[in-house]
């Protein structure tokens, strides 16, 4: 699985796989600012990296704020 999450720390989104996520996370005291938002399996890794480039640029163009995007979901890492 690929999976994106908004990194509050450099204010971007990115992408990788959970264990990325997580070691990342578990590394910063704000943990719950990490948030993970889309999943894709391997075979979708194309759509993956179009979105992250979407949400990058849009990030870019409204000074990388996290509240002007809407998300489609949150996924629960605790399950994994």
């Amino acid at each position: 699985m690929i999976y994106i999450w908004y990194n509050p720390l450099s204010k971007s989104y990115q992408l990788g796989v959970l264990k990325d996520f997580k070691s990342l996370r578990n590394a910063e005291q704000s943990q719950e600012d990490f948030l993970l938002l889309y999943k894709f399996d391997q075979d979708k890794s194309w759509l993956a990296h179009k979105i992250l480039g979407r949400l990058n640029a849009e990030g870019s163009e409204s000074n990388n704020t996290i509240s002007d995007t809407t998300f489609v979901g949150y996924i629960n890492t605790e399950e994994h």
